[in-house]
């Protein structure tokens, strides 16, 4: 069970599904509510949409999994490995991910039945599978490409929550409505904006990850960022991504978040910023593949402390500033 969990990574899945309960509780519910509706759909149909996603997730990692297994048998057998029939534990991590990617499917399929209508998650569903298979079978060593659909992922995550239908809140017409009500192109600005946040960390948390591998991918010939730039440029690369993560959430608390009471301003502030910086002052002097672990691990932690970003979002909307 413990080597499973670690399979899927299974902190991490728990962070996605955590955000797609806190995007919902703090940003849909209080959109509808503004309105007096009934939120876009109920909680069954929205848990199983959100149980396939992190299913696609799990089964994007044990993809992962299997492909550097299969490429670790090819190094040590000198030849390519074409049937893993021979190989016990490729056949086992290929049923794995069959099995994940099938659930992740039939969840999606159950949510559109239960709900008789499309939304966006269906879409992101078909693009997280194909983002998912494309990195792990080709581009998830290869020259930034990896990295980049790795955030992506998470930043179409985020957007999945967005409803495809607003039913009646489409038929008011917000000119005449309270100046404190959001409407939804604010709504879609809100999501867009979350999306950039999720997209930027997980960006320094995949190039981090890699930072880490140096010494396994240079082995096997793994054309990543941190292999191609070597580990003291890859450096100013992280170091770049973590001043326009830390500007942006500024930015976010200046025109969002300032008017709020000062508390929510310096949570804000000490469990996302602070942390940030602190890791560009340990990145500066990391040298070790354990040293490059801590700090994936404490991007991770910077991760969970975002979600508090998302649920301060629930204050937008009782106020006239958004």
């Amino acid at each position: 069970m413990k080597e499973f969990a670690q399979l899927i990574r299974w902190k991490d899945l728990t962070i996605a599904f955590l955000a797609l309960i806190i995007i919902r509780i703090s940003i849909i519910i209080p959109f509808y509510l503004q309105w007096m509706l009934p939120p876009d759909k109920t909680w069954d149909i929205f848990l199983t949409e959100s149980f396939g996603l992190v299913f696609l997730f799990a089964a994007n990692n044990a993809a992962v999994r299997f492909f550097d297994e299969k490429q670790r048998l090819s190094d040590q057998t000198k030849q390519i490995v074409v049937n893993i029939k021979d190989y016990p534990d490729l056949m086992r991590l290929r049923g794995v991910w069959i099995v994940l990617l099938a659930v992740g499917v039939m969840a999606a399929v159950s949510s559109y039945i239960m709900g008789r209508r499309f939304d966006y998650v269906h879409i992101a569903t078909v693009v997280i599978m194909a983002l998912g298979f494309h990195y792990a079978y080709s581009s998830r060593h290869a020259l930034i490409t990896g990295n980049l659909e790795t955030a992506l992922m998470y930043s179409v995550l985020i957007l999945s929550q967005i409803p495809a239908s607003f039913g009646q809140v489409d038929t008011f017409d917000f000119n005449n409505m309270h100046a404190s009500f959001v409407t939804i192109p604010q709504l879609y600005r809100l999501f867009f904006i979350i999306a950039l946040f999720a997209f930027l960390l997980a960006l320094i948390r995949d190039i981090t990850g890699d930072m880490a591998n140096i010494p396994q991918d240079s082995k096997h010939n793994f054309k990543t960022l941190a292999v191609t730039l070597g580990g003291n440029r890859c450096k100013y690369v992280l170091y770049a991504l973590a001043a326009v993560f830390v500007l942006f959430v500024a930015a976010f608390l200046y025109v969002y978040v300032y008017k709020l009471e000062i508390v929510q301003v310096l949570t804000v502030t000490v469990i996302v910023i602070l942390p940030t910086v602190y890791y560009a002052y340990l990145l500066r002097k990391a040298t070790q593949p354990t040293d490059y672990d801590f700090l994936y691990t404490l991007t991770g932690m910077i991760f969970i402390s975002l979600l508090f970003i998302i649920f301060f979002c629930k204050y937008i909307f009782i106020n006239e500033y958004f």
